[in-house]
C-alpha cells in the first residue's frame, strides 16, 4: 500500500528552495490559525447563551471530543505521509466512496472556514471603524470591499511560500494575546469567579450544556487540517501528529479557564453586550479597566484575524491540489510554483471563490452580517460531521485489521463518533430559526453537487487521457 498522496506536484525547483516546516514551526502555525485571542473572546460567549453556568463543562467536553477525534487522526498521520488530510486517509481504509464523501464534504468546509474567517475580520475591522466615527464601514459594500483586502493580503502572504506563511501569523496571533489576557484576568479579578454557581451548575440542564458544547465546536473543528502540509514536513510521520493535537490539547484547555474567568464578566455585562459592544470592551469597561484597552483590543484582533486567513487558505490550497492530484479539479489546479513551491492556482480558487460567496451572501441576497457568521458556522460544524466520524470508524478498522486495538483507542474512536453523531443530531432536533434551520439541507445539497462535479471532472480526464496511453 502506497504511503504518499498524489496530491500537489512539486518540481525539482520549488521542492528544493523551500526549507520544509519543523515541529515547532508546524504546531505554531496550527495553533495561530484559530487566533487564540480571537477564541478567548468568543467562545465563552457564545456558549453561555445556552449553557449559562454550565459554559465551562461545555467547553471541556468540546475539548475532550477533538482530543478523542485527533487520536484517531493520529493514527493515520503515523502511518501515511498524505497531503489530502482525512480525505487522503479514509481512502487507505474505505477505497474511493469515502474520498467523494469527505472530499465533498472538506473541499466545501475550507471554502465555508475561509469565508467565515475572513468576514469576522471585516466585522472586527468595521466596528473599529465605526468607533472612530466611520459609520459607513458597517454597511453591505464597505464589508464586501474589505473581504476582498483582506482575502487579497493572505494570498500574497501564502503565495510567497509556507515559511512567510508561518512567520506572519504566528506573529500576527501572538500580539494579541497579552490584550486578552489582561482583559480576562482583569474581569475575573473584578468579578470574582463564581465557583459555586458554575461547578454547581447554578440554573443549567443537560440539553443546554451540549447545545453549548455544539455551537463551540466550530472554534475547533478543522483543527487537523495542519495534516495537509505532510508533504512540507520534516519527519512528517513523528511532527503531524504533534501538530493535529497541539489545537484540541492547548486551545481546548485555554477555552476552558478562559470561559471559567469570564463568565461572571460576560453576565454582568451582558447589556453592553446586547447593545452591540464586543465581548473584550464589555469585559474591560465592567472590570473598570481604562476604556483604550477595549478599543485597542479591538483593534489587535481585527489585525490577529489575518492568521487564521493565512493558515486556512495554507491548508485549503494544499487540500485542493490534492484533490486535483487525484482527478477530482482541473489538473493546471495541482501545479506549484517553481520558487515558492506553493499551489499558486489552488490559492486563487479558494481566495476568490471565498470572495464571490461572500459578496453574494451580504450585497445580492442582503443577509446581515450576523446571520452570515451565525450561517457559517453551523455550517463549518456540518461540513466536517462526515469526515469526523468517518475517519474515527477507519482508525477502528485500521487498527483492527492489525490487531493493534487497545482500550483507549477504543474509548476515543466510540467518544469521538458519539460526540460527533450528537452534534448533528442536536441541529435536527434543536434547529435554529428559519432560515437558520435551513443550513444543514444546504449543505447536504452542495455536498451532492460536489460529489457529482468530482466524478464529472475524473471521468472527463480519464478520458482525455485514454488517447495517449492507447499510442503508448
Amino acid at each position: 500500500m502506497s504511503t504518499t498522496s498524489k496530491g500537489p506536484r512539486l518540481d525539482e525547483a520549488g521542492s528544493s528552495n523551500q526549507k520544509k516546516l519543523g515541529r515547532g514551526s508546524i504546531v505554531s502555525l496550527t495553533v495561530a490559525s484559530f487566533i487564540p485571542a480571537a477564541g478567548m473572546a468568543t467562545v465563552p460567549l457564545i456558549m453561555l447563551g445556552a449553557a449559562g453556568y454550565g459554559s465551562w463543562l461545555a467547553a471541556a467536553i468540546s475539548m475532550i471530543a477533538t482530543i478523542a477525534i485527533g487520536m484517531a487522526i493520529v493514527v493515520f498521520a503515523r502511518r501515511f505521509v498524505a497531503s489530502g488530510s482525512i480525505y487522503s486517509y479514509v481512502g487507505f481504509v474505505f477505497g474511493s466512496w469515502a474520498r467523494y464523501v469527505v472530499g465533498g464534504s472538506l473541499f466545501i468546509g475550507y471554502l465555508v472556514q475561509l469565508s467565515s474567517i475572513t468576514l469576522l475580520m471585516s466585522v472586527f475591522g468595521g466596528s473599529l471603524l465605526a468607533s472612530l466615527g466611520a459609520d459607513w464601514a458597517l454597511g453591505s459594500w464597505p464589508q464586501a470591499i474589505m473581504c476582498a483586502a483582506i482575502l487579497a493580503a493572505a494570498a500574497a502572504v501564502v503565495y510567497r511560500g509556507l515559511d512567510v506563511s508561518v512567520r506572519v501569523a504566528v506573529t500576527l496571533a501572538a500580539i494579541s494575546l497579552p490584550f486578552m489576557i489582561v482583559v480576562v484576568a482583569g474581569s475575573a479579578m473584578s468579578t470574582g469567579l463564581e465557583f459555586e454557581s458554575q461547578f454547581g451548575l447554578a440554573g443549567a440542564s443537560l440539553p443546554g450544556i451540549f447545545t453549548g458544547m455544539a455551537a463551540g465546536a466550530a472554534f475547533l473543528f478543522g483543527f487537523e487540517s495542519s495534516a495537509a502540509l505532510a508533504g512540507e514536513t520534516e519527519d512528517p510521520k513523528r511532527n503531524v501528529p504533534w501538530a493535529v493535537l497541539s489545537a484540541p490539547l492547548l486551545l481546548g484547555a485555554l477555552y476552558v479557564v478562559t470561559t471559567l474567568l469570564s463568565v461572571p464578566g460576560l453576565m454582568q455585562a451582558s447589556d453592553a453586550i446586547a447593545a452591540g459592544v464586543s465581548a473584550p470592551a464589555a469585559l474591560a469597561a465592567n472590570a473598570g479597566l481604562p476604556t483604550w484597552l477595549g478599543t485597542a483590543t479591538d483593534a489587535i484582533l481585527t489585525i490577529a484575524t489575518l492568521a487564521g486567513v493565512i493558515g486556512f487558505l495554507n491548508y485549503g490550497s494544499r487540500f485542493a491540489a490534492t484533490l486535483a492530484g487525484d482527478g477530482f479539479l482541473a489538473q493546471s489546479i495541482g501545479r506549484t510554483h517553481r520558487r515558492f513551491g506553493t499551489p499558486a492556482a489552488a490559492v486563487f480558487l479558494l481566495a476568490g471563490s471565498a470572495l464571490v460567496f461572500l459578496v453574494l451572501l451580504i450585497t445580492v441576497f442582503s443577509f446581515s452580517v450576523l446571520d452570515v457568521l451565525t450561517g457559517l458556522g453551523i455550517l463549518i460544524v456540518a461540513c466536517w460531521i462526515f469526515p469526523y466520524i468517518i475517519v474515527c470508524v477507519g482508525a477502528f478498522v485500521l487498527l483492527l485489521r492489525e490487531r493493534a486495538l487497545s482500550i483507549p483507542m477504543i474509548a476515543a474512536t466510540v467518544v469521538g463518533t458519539a460526540t460527533v453523531g450528537w452534534v448533528f443530531l442536536n441541529n435536527v432536533l434543536n434547529p435554529p430559526p428559519a432560515p437558520l434551520n435551513l443550513v444543514p439541507y444546504v449543505f447536504l445539497g452542495a455536498l451532492v453537487v460536489a460529489m457529482a462535479a468530482f466524478a464529472a471532472v475524473r471521468r472527463n480526464r480519464q478520458h482525455a487521457d485514454a488517447p495517449s496511453a492507447d499510442s503508448d
